[in-house]
């Protein structure tokens, strides 16, 4: 079964580091972003619009 994808947007680092190894450890493959337009390109690049 592959892994579900998680996009995490969220300016403060150790925030998203932190949300990122609780999601890893439940199965997710997680992408991050740190600004909204950042979380674009990597949705964009993800999903090849």
């Amino acid at each position: 079964m592959p892994k579900e994808n998680i996009l995490i947007i969220e300016d403060e680092k150790e925030i998203a580091d932190l949300i990122e190894i609780y999601l890893v450890n439940e199965g997710y493959e997680v992408y991050k972003a740190y600004n909204g337009e950042e979380g674009l390109k990597v949705l964009a690049k993800r999903v090849n619009i």
